[in-house]
């Protein structure tokens, strides 16, 4: 998955943190990426939810049920529950 997939998964009023290499390249806004300077063709290789809200929305799609703190960019499920007025906070590792 690329990190342009991912933003056009997620809501843009949702915050994303893109690190590499354990250093932070962004962290505002999904909307506001377009301002970091990022490729969107990046590679995302990791992905962190930091919203409980979301851990049990998992849980409901047939993921893991407990701790759930991170999840591979392939098994990011389903977002299209995202109408529902929550924000959420991810922090994705790229390559």
């Amino acid at each position: 998955m690329t990190i342009g997939t991912l933003l056009d998964r997620i809501s843009g009023g949702d915050r994303i943190i893109v690190e590499e290499s354990g250093k932070v390249l962004f962290w505002d806004q999904a909307v506001f990426f377009g301002r970091s300077g990022i490729s969107r063709e990046r590679r995302v290789s990791k992905i962190r939810i930091d919203n409980i809200v979301y851990k049990k929305e998992l849980d409901k799609q047939g993921h893991r049920k407990k701790n759930l703190r991170s999840v591979s960019a392939e098994d990011l499920p389903d977002m299209a529950f995202r109408d529902v007025d929550l924000q959420f906070q991810f922090r994705v590792e790229i390559e």
